[in-house]
């Protein structure tokens, strides 16, 4: 399974994405972006309920998306959860 932690951001609407905010957008529409903090890569045994991220990364609230590959290379849908890490 391929694992990407992203973390929520403020930002603002520029041209229908959500970008960084910058000096020269910071009158336009806000919005929320996702930053990805971390990745990794693991072949998970069945009931699995812990994972870690290296590099460690800072209590708070994060998106966890997930998306499982068979041996073959095929990619299954990708899931997301909201996820709160602790210390």
């Amino acid at each position: 399974m391929r694992f990407k932690l992203f973390a929520r951001t403020k930002g603002r609407r520029v041209g229908g994405v959500c970008r960084r905010q910058t000096r020269a957008n910071r009158m336009r529409r806000s919005c929320i972006r996702l930053v990805r903090k971390a990745s990794l890569t693991r072949q998970l045994e069945r009931g699995t309920t812990g994972l870690r991220f290296v590099p460690k990364v800072k209590p708070g609230r994060y998106t966890l998306r997930a998306m499982a590959t068979d041996a073959a290379g095929n990619a299954g849908t990708a899931r997301s959860i909201t996820v709160v890490v602790r210390r």
